[in-house]
């Protein structure tokens, strides 16, 4: 095999990767701006944790934008309230 001939088939096989990338980009583009996950932060994050009698627990979550007080104990964890943000972010 030829210099030449390795030459074409490198240029080929580049080709064909940006094909597949420029396709992937095209049919990505219409995704919600949502659909992937953030690069800067976690989209789930255990805000406060307040231990109770009993083995019980309160959990403030974040979730997006949104927070949750939830309830915990042996049998399970379940939403008590949302939470609105103005009562976390004046801590």
């Amino acid at each position: 095999m030829s210099a030449l001939e390795l030459w074409l088939r490198a240029a080929a096989a580049l080709g064909l990767i940006a094909l597949v990338l420029g396709g992937l980009r095209y049919l990505l583009r219409g995704l919600p701006a949502g659909a992937w996950p953030r690069r800067g932060g976690r989209v789930l994050a255990v805000v406060e944790t307040l231990p109770l009698a009993n083995a019980a627990v309160v959990y403030v979550v974040r979730i997006g934008a949104r927070y949750f007080a939830l309830g915990g104990t042996h049998g399970g964890v379940q939403c008590i309230c949302e939470v609105p943000a103005g009562a976390i972010d004046a801590q």
